[in-house]
């Protein structure tokens, strides 16, 4: 019993010790943004206009030759740049599918293998990049990578609620993305693939997760 109670603890720590981090990050990249330097490739995670904004603005101010968007295709990247005056030198690279946060950091993985680009900027909002900076880094470590990671934190104005609400999700999610990041390096299969995890996945969300 005494074993269980210390375990407990211990496990509680570490939750709150990782909580603690993550919310002091999100609350760091909360402050304007400053461009980053010249990249090889500038890679947007999905989301909503906001992000696909930013990444066009970079590659404009001639941060980046390349713009990757990920979940979407061919068609949808041209109307994106053409939405947001993206010259037409600037060459679009389809982000390929994706069903989760550690897939977005899985598929900027393989086209950072597949272009042999050394340098990434990761555009997101602020509110997730704590933890898309987390699989993107430990994604490239465990494949050996050496790439230099940039961020470009993307300032989404939310009311007061929502945005604690925001926050609650990431701190959760961060645990599940780890789970499904673990279960692909120990099994080499995307976990999603396995329908009993992506139901688990979609009944979790459903119970634990505040609909934002």
């Amino acid at each position: 019993m005494r074993l269980v109670i210390k375990t407990a603890r211990f496990a509680l720590g570490v939750f709150l010790l990782v909580s603690l981090v993550q919310l002091s990050s999100a609350w760091y990249l909360q402050r304007p943004p400053q461009a980053p330097g010249q990249t090889d490739l500038v890679v947007v995670f999905p989301g909503d206009d906001n992000r696909f904004a930013a990444g066009c603005q970079l590659v404009k101010n001639g941060h980046s030759s390349r713009l990757m968007i990920i979940n979407q295709s061919a068609s949808s990247m041209k109307a994106i740049a053409k939405k947001h005056h993206v010259p037409a030198g600037i060459i679009l690279l389809p982000g390929g599918t994706s069903r989760s946060s550690f897939e977005d950091a899985f598929r900027t993985s393989e086209a950072i293998t597949d272009l042999g680009v050394r340098s990434v900027t990761l555009v997101t909002s602020a509110y997730h990049l704590p933890r898309a900076l987390f699989l993107l880094k430990s994604v490239l470590a465990l494949n050996g990578k050496e790439i230099a990671v940039h961020h470009y934190p993307v300032q989404d104005e939310h009311p007061t609620k929502r945005k604690l609400q925001l926050y609650y999700n990431e701190l959760l999610k961060l645990w599940g993305s780890s789970s499904e990041m673990a279960g692909y390096f120990v099994s080499g299969h995307l976990v999603l693939d396995y329908k009993i995890i992506l139901r688990g996945k979609a009944w979790l969300k459903k119970k634990l997760l505040f609909d934002v």
